[in-house]
């Protein structure tokens, strides 16, 4: 009798620690979708000084980060925004510029991967707490971090 009791308890034990896998239930059920604004860029705030000399300046003065679920909230769309700011010093021209980048976006847990290309190889990954992502280029290992 009190073994059975104790392989009964230790059975539920090993149940309780099992690592979940993403399944459709607990905590991981949680959509990261939403828009995500860029806060830095390796560490620095935003605005992020690019080049600059003597007759020009260039700047990221900002972004944002649109994640929508697909089907399930494992998988979506993206739509990644990133605002320039180019200054012709000499001339005294200002020119704003948006870049936009698409794709799908796969999530593990609390990971995320992104691929803009439809290649099926992720060109980024991030990680999410709470409101804040923390993105990292795989090509370039530049990390930045958005909040919702």
């Amino acid at each position: 009798m009190i073994r059975s009791v104790c392989l009964t308890l230790l059975m539920l034990g090993l149940a309780a620690c099992s690592s979940d896998d993403g399944g459709t239930t607990g905590p991981e059920e949680t959509s990261f979708a939403g828009v995500y604004s860029l806060v830095s860029v390796d560490g620095d705030p935003i605005p992020i000084l690019i080049f600059e000399d003597a007759s020009e300046k260039s700047e990221c003065t900002g972004g944002t980060l649109t994640l929508t679920d697909g089907a399930d909230v494992y998988s979506g769309t993206f739509t990644l925004k990133f605002l320039f700011r180019f200054e012709r010093k000499v001339e005294g021209t200002v020119h704003n510029n948006e870049q936009d980048i698409d794709g799908t976006w796969r999530r593990q847990g609390s990971s995320l991967t992104f691929d803009d290309d439809g290649d099926n190889q992720p060109e980024a990954s991030a990680s999410v707490s709470g409101n804040r992502l923390t993105l990292t280029g795989n090509d370039d290992g530049i990390s930045q971090v958005w909040e919702k």
